[in-house]
């Protein structure tokens, strides 16, 4: 009885390291300080005011992975948040008691011969076509603060990828992509008269130093 007991235990200590073989965990600390000039407008008359910050430029952590299953397949998934290394709550009209940790891309898939579905809270394919491209990425100069649509990530997304050779596709539907403020758990099923539906796609081809990409999103409001 010992020894079955022993062989169990073992195998229970083994199959953890085997589950995590396929497992990565990786992160980005990325901050500065630097002169900010605020310029406020009382009365018609402009002032300008320079003033020492520190920002948090995308800092993130994240683990990655993937388990094999029958027939080819494989399941897969991805946990990343951003980090606040500054205290600062991104979007928010107070910095007080802001939150450490920002959802990033959170999701599980299957992935196969017919490429790979994704189900969670993902980057638009419109984003995914111009990743890499940024000379500037997490910087004060990244290109979401000047390509809108650069900087989306969905709520709520069925998303698929797959690659032929050169060419990429992927595109994503999000039944609901951003939470109504001010209204728990909202979404399109929460009762709040908003259902939001996003739909997504790109297409690129990459040979030698040769890359280009088309993207396209469109939003539903009702």
């Amino acid at each position: 009885m010992k020894n079955i007991l022993a062989i169990a235990v073992a195998t229970a200590l083994i199959a953890p390291a085997a589950a995590m073989a396929e497992t990565t965990l990786y992160g980005k600390l990325h901050a500065s300080v630097g002169t900010v000039e605020n310029v406020s407008v009382t009365g018609g008359v402009a002032t300008t005011l320079d003033e020492t910050a520190v920002e948090s430029h995308s800092s993130r952590f994240g683990i990655k992975g993937s388990t094999e299953l029958d027939n080819g397949l494989s399941a897969t998934y991805g946990l990343e948040y951003g980090l606040n290394l500054d205290g600062d709550a991104e979007n928010a009209s107070t910095v007080t008691n802001a939150a450490p940790f920002v959802a990033r891309n959170n999701f599980v898939g299957v992935k196969g011969g017919f490429g790979e579905v994704r189900v969670g809270r993902h980057d638009t394919p419109a984003k995914l076509a111009t990743a890499g491209l940024d000379a500037f990425s997490d910087s004060y100069g990244d290109m979401s603060k000047i390509i809108a649509t650069d900087g989306h990530r969905v709520n709520n997304a069925v998303a698929y990828i797959n690659k032929f050779g050169p060419v990429g596709i992927a595109a994503a539907h999000s039944t609901d992509p951003v939470p109504v403020t001010g209204v728990a758990g909202s979404g399109a099923d929460a009762g709040d008269g908003d259902d939001n539906a996003v739909n997504t796609a790109m297409a690129n081809y990459s040979t030698g130093p040769f890359y280009g990409a088309l993207g396209y999103t469109a939003i539903d409001n009702v």
